[in-house]
């Protein structure tokens, strides 16, 4: 039986378990199906190998957990051979109480969790046709009625509601229940470019960038190079609620830059809010509550 030319990930794979054997994942904690759709073990703690095989190669990785599988792969480089492999694999993993996660890489990571046999098999298959498909465009906003709000989630419907009742739910004043959840901008008068002003500790975006990453963007313009946002155009959106000094809502999917990192798509129900602070200013307050990802073209 061949054997993997594992020389293809220079410095990465150890020679102390060279060379890799094939196996059954059944029984293996960590297993890749490699360009030619053929199965080879490798351990799980070898997280650089299998990051250089799934991203570089189009392998794809299917680790075995407690109570199920985490299958990983670049959408857009796994090979046809490993598709099939994996397809055929996937159908035939039919115990009881087993879960199924799945992660991809299409212009960033997307996760699916928790889904059962038969969905991850359906969803699989439909994630085929992401090899074909390119992006020119990585955020993309669906405006939604604000009458959708009590339906979407408990966070947003409190923000509107406390902004309706105080008229000026600012930056300075008590912001009840949601003031850990804001995302304060505002807007430089020389440029009129839009800043952060402040960000509540349990901002959605600090749990995707980190605290430290917070305490160095105040004062950053929205849309920098190192912001989240860079190159999505936002700020039309900040504008258009000054401009009328009406509340904006929308479900937004992005890819989400991230320092040092890969990127990682988040799609999230977004409320803007027009509102004044403590000099009388105009200022944009949100807030945004995190969904499943959902691509638009995604099946």
């Amino acid at each position: 039986m061949r054997q993997w030319k594992y020389r293809a990930l220079p410095m990465l794979i150890s020679e102390s378990y060279a060379p890799l054997r094939w196996s059954n994942p059944l029984v293996s904690d960590c297993t890749l199906f490699n360009e030619q759709g053929r199965q080879m073990s490798i351990p799980a703690h070898e997280e650089s190998a299998i990051y250089y095989a799934v991203n570089h190669h189009g392998m794809v990785c299917v680790r075995k957990g407690a109570r199920g599988y985490r299958l990983s792969w670049n959408a857009r480089r796994m090979t046809g051979h490993a598709f099939v492999a994996v397809l055929d694999w996937l159908q035939r993993q039919t115990q009881d109480d087993v879960w199924f996660s799945l992660e991809y890489y299409f212009y960033g990571w997307i996760y699916e969790n928790s889904l059962t046999h038969a969905a991850a098999c359906r969803r699989f298959e439909d994630l085929q046709d992401f090899r074909s498909r390119t992006l020119t465009e990585y955020a993309f906003v669906r405006p939604l009625d604000i009458s959708t709000i009590p339906n979407r989630g408990s966070l947003v419907a409190d923000g509107l509601n406390a902004w309706r009742t105080s008229n000026r739910f600012s930056a300075h004043s008590d912001l009840n229940c949601v003031g850990d959840d804001v995302l304060i901008y505002d807007q430089r008068e020389s440029d009129g470019e839009f800043k952060y002003r402040r960000f509540g500790k349990n901002a959605a975006i600090l749990g995707l960038m980190g605290g430290a990453w917070g305490q160095s963007s105040i004062g950053m313009n929205c849309e920098a190079p190192s912001s989240p946002n860079a190159g999505s155009g936002v700020g039309l959106t900040y504008s258009e609620v000054l401009d009328d000094n009406q509340p904006r809502f929308g479900s937004v999917t992005a890819s989400i830059s991230r320092t040092g990192r890969d990127p990682v798509w988040v799609t999230y129900d977004r409320l803007l809010l027009p509102s004044l602070d403590q000099f009388g200013r105009p200022i944009v307050i949100c807030l945004s509550q995190v969904q499943p990802v959902r691509i638009p073209f995604q099946a």
